[in-house]
């Protein structure tokens, strides 16, 4: 790896650690009660463990990447299935004390290592099941990431993980994909999905996706999804210049709720474009909308019974002209959909 690689190796792994920092400082300082909040996590955790557990057997050979800072129950879990458990994460300060719990139940301390979750220099075939709860999606490289698993995963070796899924403001999320891209992702790394749900496990809002997944083979030569297209890219909020707003619109903090039959979104396109990005929040108060940019158009559904914010995608059939305006406009609601909302929240290009 040259200097340069290095150095943003290092920044990105700075970034992540640095993420964690401000996630306790943030819940300090939000008035709860920190500890019954902690607690409530580390049993969120634990559940998921043992729902993989259902998937990963007894007696096996685990790796956890990117396992943060762990606790008693969660060891005495491991003991109790009979794991030879390995354990990677990017924190210094997270390896070390999950290194010391470790050595208490009696883990010795190579198991547990410091590593960015593309970089998995394992012995090929080294584990029955990789476990990944929140960390997948934290990747400089995910589709190198997946092929790593695949590599240090037996034949018929398990893959449990969870991730967030749809576009955040988070910036240690370099990819906005969608549930129905991880599974392709996962997929092609030479997986047989065996179950998939959402849910709302952990105590913080939102929803997740746990996928279990089977190692079949493997991967594919080139993935069908071009990962590189899943880069976030500047965002710009709804209140920025190039974005006006017509009809009905309740502004709130972080989005803008269009309402109504005659609401209209209008983005500039900067020159050169060749993809518009319009992000939405989804819900079942959303409706179907056109998105029209110059000759190209699709419609998109934005109804969802399990609430996401996603992407839009318009891909242009020529680079936008100067002055050249996406549209967004209402087209009306499905029979489920209890309004024909846009909840906006900005927009990307490409």
């Amino acid at each position: 790896m040259n200097a340069s690689g290095l150095a943003e190796r290092e920044a990105f792994a700075a970034a992540q650690v640095e993420m964690t920092r401000r996630w306790y400082e943030n819940l300090e300082r939000s008035g709860l009660d920190v500890a019954a909040y902690v607690e409530a996590r580390r049993a969120a955790y634990l559940d998921r463990w043992r729902e993989a557990g259902r998937y990963i057997g007894r007696d096996k050979s685990v790796l956890d990447i990117g396992g943060g800072n762990l606790s008693e129950g969660l060891f005495g879990y491991f003991r109790a299935q009979g794991w030879d458990y390995f354990y990677a994460d990017v924190g210094e300060a997270e390896v070390a004390s999950s290194r010391v719990l470790g050595a208490r139940y009696g883990y010795e301390a190579d198991h547990f290592s410091r590593r960015l979750n593309h970089e998995l220099d394992y012995a090929p075939r080294a584990f029955d099941a990789v476990f990944s709860s929140h960390c997948l999606e934290h990747s400089m490289d995910l589709e190198l990431t997946l092929r790593q698993i695949n590599r240090l995963l037996k034949p018929g070796g398990v893959l449990v993980a969870s991730v967030p899924f749809g576009w955040d403001a988070q910036p240690n999320h370099p990819y906005f994909l969608d549930a129905e891209d991880w599974l392709i992702l996962i997929e092609d790394a030479g997986f047989r999905i065996r179950a998939h749900q959402i849910s709302g496990e952990y105590v913080e809002h939102g929803e997740d996706l746990m996928i279990a997944a089977v190692k079949t083979g493997e991967p594919a030569a080139a993935f069908r999804l071009d990962i590189d297209r899943y880069a976030k890219t500047p965002f710009r909020d709804f209140r920025d210049p190039a974005v006006r707003l017509l009809g009905r619109v309740i502004e709130k903090e972080d989005h803008a709720i269009l309402d109504g039959e005659d609401w209209r979104i209008e983005i500039l396109a900067p020159q050169g474009a060749q993809e518009m990005l319009p992000v939405f929040a989804r819900h079942n108060w959303s409706g179907i909308v056109r998105a029209r940019c110059g000759r190209d158009e699709r419609q998109v559904d934005l109804f969802r019974t399990q609430p996401a914010t996603e992407v839009v995608r318009l891909a242009l059939s020529a680079p936008a002209e100067a002055g050249q305006v996406l549209d967004v406009t209402p087209l009306g609601r499905r029979d489920a959909s209890f309004g024909a909302q846009a909840v906006f929240l900005g927009f990307m290009t490409r």
